[in-house]
Parts: C-alpha cells; sequence; structure tokens
C-alpha cells in the first residue's frame, strides 16, 4: 500500500473520529444534563473534556496537515475552490 493511500485512509478516519467523538460528546452531555444531578453532569463533562483532548485533538491537528499533504501528492492547487473554501472555514 502507497503512502497516500495510508495517509488518505487515515484523513478519512480522523474525520470520521471526529464526527463521533462530538456525537458521542452531545448525546452524553445530553442525558447527564437532563437527568438534573450536579454530580453526574460533573463527572461526564470532565470525561467529554478527557475525550476531547484524546481524540478530537489529535485528529483537528491531523486533519488539515494530511488534508495539505494530500492536495500536494495528488498535484491539486492550493488554489482550488473546494480547498480554499475549507481554509477559510478553519479561520
Amino acid at each position: 500500500m502507497s503512502a497516500y493511500l495510508i495517509v488518505k485512509t487515515l484523513h478519512i478516519l480522523s474525520a470520521t473520529l471526529m464526527v463521533g467523538t462530538g456525537l458521542g460528546s452531545a448525546f452524553y452531555m445530553f442525558f447527564a444534563n437532563r437527568g438534573g444531578k450536579v454530580a453526574a453532569q460533573a463527572e461526564v463533562a470532565r470525561l467529554v473534556v478527557r475525550a476531547d483532548w484524546w481524540f478530537t485533538t489529535p485528529a483537528v491537528i491531523f486533519q488539515p496537515l494530511s488534508g495539505l499533504w494530500l492536495a500536494h501528492q495528488g498535484g491539486w492547487p492550493l488554489s482550488q475552490s473546494w480547498i480554499v473554501c475549507e481554509a477559510r472555514r478553519e479561520n
């Protein structure tokens, strides 16, 4: 398997991880807050922050780096509208 396909696969998996962690965090926070128990809310909030640091942060860092590398390796100019649109959205 080429380096390009490995990075592309990791790029897709990290995007999936970001979305999945975000949805999972929202799910648990919603039900913890709905229950009204302050201790449960505090524990879930602590775990959500931990999950963000462990899973979401590395994926957020990896996404633009791998995306730029993939665009460069694929020979796509960074001036293409879909790349420029994504770069502007991150700022």
